[in-house]
């Protein structure tokens, strides 16, 4: 499953639910622009990983998005960090 995979299942989880970006946001005390760049899977708009990957987990839970689909969906955001962060580090020691 991709990002973007997983953004558009909890836009339709949502949306079935009759559920607002708005009334999640503010059930779950998120930013309503965090919950749209994870509908859209928009990874230029998300914060630290670390924080990423608890708005992605809280979301999905809230929305009754399977365990495996989140732990999914939060794997790709962490192997795609590892992947920068390494890069970062070996053009900094070249």
């Amino acid at each position: 499953m991709t990002l973007e995979e997983f953004g558009s299942l909890v836009q339709t989880e949502r949306e079935q639910k009759g559920i607002s970006l708005e009334e999640a946001a503010n059930r779950l005390k998120i930013h309503v622009r965090m919950l749209r760049a994870i509908e859209e899977g928009d990874r230029s708009n998300f914060p630290h990983v670390a924080y990423a990957r608890g708005f992605i987990r809280s979301y999905g839970r809230f929305l009754g998005v399977s365990e495996e689909d989140i732990q999914a969906a939060t794997k790709i955001l962490s192997d795609e960090a590892g992947g920068l962060e390494s890069n970062t580090e070996a053009q900094v020691s070249t």
